[in-house]
C-alpha cells in the first residue's frame, strides 16, 4: 500500500486543507487510508481542527462553551437527511447515515474538547509587562493539561478508526491511544518545562498501548494507528519535529514531516 502524496496545497479539498494548517501529522497519516474513505477521515480530522479555531477565536470562556454546545447538540439531535447549511456539518451528517454511530462518537470529540476550555479569557496582545512567574503573558489560557490533551486525542482517534470500520473497542481504544500518544510527543517537543519528562513518558505509554491490537489492524484501519509510529519517531528524533499542532502549507517545521521515515517504519512493520 502506498501513500497518494499531495503536494499541490490548493488542489486539497477544503477538509485536508483545514487538517494540514491544524495538525500536520494527521494529514499525512490519512494520506494511508483507502481512496474512498479518506476524505471522510480528514472531515473527521477537520471537525478536531474547526472545533480548535472556534475556541481560540473566543474572547470568554461562555463562548468557547456555547460554540462546543451547539455542536454538540448538533450532534445529539442528528436526523436521517436534516441539513445545517454548514459544510462540514452536512458532510458528517452524511457520514452518520453511512456508518450510523459515528455521530455519537463526535458528540465524545465535543465533550472531550469541553476540558480544554479555558478559566481565563483570551487575550492576544497582552501588556509586555503582564507577566505570571511561569513565563506566561497574563489572560492567556493555560495549556491543556494531560488529561484534556489526551481525552480529546483519544475521543478522535476513536472516531476516526471507526470510521474506517473498526468495530472492536479494543481496537478503537487504541486508536485513540495513537492519537494520543502523537498530540503528548508533540506537547513534548514544544515544551521546556518540568512537565516534558512526563509528557513523554506517558506518550511512550500511549504508543504500547496502540501497538498491542497491531495483529489485529486491518490494512483499511491503518491511518489513525500510524500515528503510534509517528509518536515513537518523534521521540526519537525531536529535531525533526515536523508534527507541530499548527503550520501552514509551504512553511514551518510541519510543513515537511519526516514522510520517508514513516513510509520505511509502515513498510517495515514497525507499527
Amino acid at each position: 500500500m502506498t501513500a497518494a502524496v499531495t503536494t499541490n496545497f490548493e488542489a486539497l479539498s477544503p477538509f485536508a486543507r483545514a487538517v494540514l494548517e491544524h495538525n500536520p501529522g494527521r494529514f499525512h497519516a490519512a494520506l494511508w487510508a483507502p481512496a474512498e474513505r479518506r476524505a471522510g477521515l480528514f472531515a473527521v480530522y477537520a471537525l478536531d481542527a474547526e472545533l480548535s479555531r472556534q475556541m481560540a477565536r473566543a474572547a470568554e470562556p461562555a463562548l468557547v462553551e456555547i460554540r462546543l454546545r451547539w455542536w454538540a447538540e448538533a450532534f445529539e439531535t442528528l436526523k436521517p437527511g436534516s441539513l445545517r447549511g454548514v459544510p462540514l456539518l452536512d458532510t458528517l451528517a452524511r457520514m452518520d447515515r453511512e456508518r450510523p454511530g459515528l455521530a455519537r462518537m463526535l458528540l465524545e470529540v465535543c465533550e472531550a474538547c469541553e476540558l480544554d476550555i479555558p478559566e481565563t479569557p483570551a487575550d492576544p496582545e497582552p501588556a509586555p509587562e503582564a507577566r505570571d512567574r511561569a513565563g506566561q503573558a497574563a489572560g492567556r489560557p493555560a495549556p491543556a493539561s494531560f488529561e484534556a490533551r489526551q481525552a480529546r486525542a483519544r475521543a478522535v482517534g476513536r472516531a476516526a478508526a471507526f470510521w474506517l470500520g473498526a468495530q472492536r473497542d479494543d481496537l478503537l481504544e487504541a486508536a485513540g491511544a495513537a492519537d494520543s500518544a502523537w498530540a503528548l510527543a508533540v506537547a513534548a517537543c514544544q515544551t521546556d518545562s518540568d512537565s516534558r519528562s512526563a509528557l513523554i513518558e506517558a506518550a511512550r505509554t500511549c504508543v504500547v498501548q496502540a501497538r498491542r491490537v497491531r495483529p489485529g489492524v486491518a490494512r483499511a484501519w491503518r491511518a489513525p494507528f500510524l500515528l503510534a509510529t509517528r509518536a515513537a519517531l518523534l521521540l526519537r528524533h525531536p529535531d525533526t519535529q515536523g508534527a507541530g499542532a499548527s503550520a501552514g502549507p509551504d512553511r514551518g517545521p510541519g510543513a515537511r514531516p519526516p514522510v520517508l521515515r514513516l513510509l520505511w517504519a509502515t513498510l517495515s512493520g514497525l507499527y
